[in-house]
Formats: C-alpha cells, structure tokens, sequence
C-alpha cells in the first residue's frame, strides 16, 4: 500500500474538534461552550444581499482576489474604522475565511525550513499551517501573570536569523486579551529590528469589551511588513459564508493571487456580494451583539469568582481561560469528564499550547441560558475534584 505524506499524518488534531465529535455521540442536550461562533444569525440585509447575488447569477468565478467593487467597500471600511490608517483597494485581497488569510500569508513570506513565531497560548491553527508549509512554529510565552502579553526579553531570546515572521492576534484566542497600544509598538520596534514580517491576526477587531481596539497598523511598523487579517465570520455572524479578506504590502499582492489562484482560484462570489453588504449596509447588530457577549461574560466571572476559581477577565473576542490546576486532572480529561458527567462541551487547553495545559477554555459566544447552566455545570465538576 502506497504510504502518506508526513505533512499530512503529522498534523495536529485540534482537541476542539475532538470535544466536538465526542458531543456528537452522545447527541442532543450539550451545552456548547466550546466552539467559536457566534449564536445570532447572519443580519437579514446580509442574507438578502446573498439571496439577490444567487438571483442575479454570481454564481461563476471571479478575480483571484475577489471582486473590484468589493476590494473597494472594504478598503473604505477599513479606512472609516480606522482613519489613521490608509488602505487601497488594490491592498485587499479577498480570502475564504480568516483561516485562510494566515495560511496565504505563512505561505507568501515563510521560507521553507524557516520559522515563524506564534502565541502561546494561541490559536492551534497556526501551528498547524506552518507545519503544512514546512516551516517550524516557535511558540512565545503569553503568561496570565502578564495579562497575556509577550515580553519583549523572551522574544529576543526565540528569534534566529531563520525566523521570518511572527503571528500577532489581538484580541486573542484563546486568552480574550487585547494587547495595549504600548505593547504593539513595543513588537513593532521587535519586528523592525529583525527584519521580521508581521502577520495581525484581526478577527476580534469589533469585538472588545473595556475600550476599542488598536490595529497594529496604528504602530510604527512598517507597512511593507506588515499582513492584516480579517474576516466577516465573527463581526456579522458569517462564518458558515467562509469569506474574510487581508490588507498586504504591494509587493506581496502578486504573491498573494498566486497562492489563492493555486489553492482555491477565488472565494465564492455569492458571499462576497454578501460581504459588501455588511461593511456597507446597517452596523447596529454589532453593538447588540458585542452587549450580549459582554454580560456573559461578566456572568461567568461573577459565578467563577464566587466560587473562588481563578479566571481571567477578557478585554475582547468571547473566549476565557479557565484554571484547572486544583482539580489534578489533565485538560483533556477534564474536558471529557466535564462533557460526559454534567453534559457541558469546552476546549482543553492543551490544543492552545503548553501554557494553558492546565487550563479549560470557555467560549460564550451563545445564549445567556446556556452558558448560565454551563458554567454551573463546570463549578459542580471542579468542586467534585479539587
């Protein structure tokens, strides 16, 4: 029998998906609190907008980076949301999905045999795309004694001459952390001193809780360093449209259709039509949604803190990290036992990196009913252990 390709077999399988498919065969009646996506629906002038394109027959391929009309919406976005910050639609280009944005980006400026520095505790997939693309992940400390924010010192100490980028996600995942406008320039001054590409992974931009956020084009890197990803997924409740887009240095644009030509020639133009409706059209449901998320959050604090289990408290993104340490139990054990004894779905923390092993991951971007009864479901089960 023919063997397989070591870059495939040797893939990490996110522990996501592993709570995920043991939900699955248990059947109905889960708490989900495990999963990233967020419970409202697409708003309906978005759907429309989707339902017209099918209608109207964009239904065929279009440019490898997306649609000239819609380059042109988001550049706009961009630049109302963040006036400081100048963006030209010739700069955007349409992905299928955030996700797809940091493998495009990994695969444009990462050499092979080359490195790329990557949060942890943060988010498995960049592991496992630059694993895919022959490059080694070097994971830099996210500590909660910090705030969940990399120490410069220690980043000197991980960075070679082989390193050519490291991965920025603010506000983060799995942490909640939205990193100060001092910390970004500090990494900024990091990356102008080695060289180093920055890729900002943005998708939270929208969703922050104790102030606004500060994109890292805000800081003194250099444009031609830096790769903004973001995605329509999160802010509008998109994530089954698989469309979000990345703001790239000129030079790197070309590198950029090339890769999306080879992988998958060009997102769906249904959801792209979609896209330029939500950046265009009505933006209220964002604040709605952001308040919604907020007092579930403030919920689980209260109810963690009242039990006197340490958390932590999310600036932004809808994701807390929750310390197991007391319950002497493995993450992922804990995560099973959790879903089979009390029927509450969360992430171990072990598939965000070594420093959230001892850490269960809770995503409350759901109704407050839920996560009310997951959260008192996690409390009996720690209390039943420690």
């Amino acid at each position: 029998m023919a063997s397989y390709a070591e870059r495939a077999t040797e893939l990490p399988r996110s522990g996501i998906r592993l709570i995920m498919d043991a939900a699955d065969r248990i059947g109905e009646g889960i708490m989900h609190l495990e999963v990233g996506q967020p419970h409202f629906p697409t708003a309906p002038h978005i759907v429309e907008a989707g339902a017209k394109a099918l209608r109207d027959g964009y239904t065929r391929y279009t440019p490898n980076v997306g649609m000239r009309d819609v380059r042109e919406a988001l550049a706009a976005y961009c630049q109302a949301t963040y006036p400081e910050w100048t963006v030209r639609p010739e700069n955007v280009i349409l992905t299928v999905g955030g996700v797809f944005g940091v493998a495009v980006a990994l695969g444009a400026i990462v050499r092979q045999g080359h490195s790329v520095l990557i949060p942890d505790p943060g988010w498995p997939n960049y592991t496992a795309q630059a694993l895919y693309i022959g490059a080694e992940p070097i994971p830099y400390p996210l500590r909660v004694e910090k705030g969940y924010e990399p120490e410069i010192d220690e980043l000197e100490g991980l960075v070679t001459p082989e390193t050519d980028a490291i991965i920025i996600n603010s506000p983060g995942n799995p942490t909640g952390a939205a990193l100060r406008p001092e910390k970004l320039e500090e990494l900024a001054a990091f990356a102008r001193r080695h060289d180093l590409f920055v890729v900002s992974d943005e998708v939270y931009d929208h969703i922050t809780y104790d102030g606004d956020h500060t994109p890292m084009a805000y800081t003194s890197i250099p444009p031609e360093q830096l790769i903004t990803v973001n995605s329509l997924s999160k802010t509008y409740c998109m994530t089954g449209w698989r469309v979000g887009y990345s703001v790239v240095p000129g030079p790197l644009v070309d590198l950029f259709t090339k890769v999306s030509e080879t992988l998958v020639s060009c997102p769906p133009a249904v959801s792209q039509r979609a896209a330029k409706a939500a950046v265009e059209g009505p933006q209220d449901s964002i604040a709605a949604m952001v308040a919604y998320y907020k007092a579930n959050r403030d919920l689980i604090v209260a109810e963690l803190q009242k039990a006197a289990i340490p958390v932590t408290h999310p600036a932004g993104a809808f994701y807390m990290l929750v310390d197991i340490s007391a319950c002497g139990v493995e993450a992922r054990e804990f995560a099973l036992k959790l879903l089979s004894e009390e029927r509450v779905a969360v992430a171990p923390g072990d598939t965000f990196g070594s420093l959230a092993e001892s850490h269960i991951r809770i995503s409350f971007c759901t109704d407050r009913s839920t996560v009310a009864e997951g959260v008192a479901g996690l409390v009996r089960l720690i209390d039943r252990l420690r």
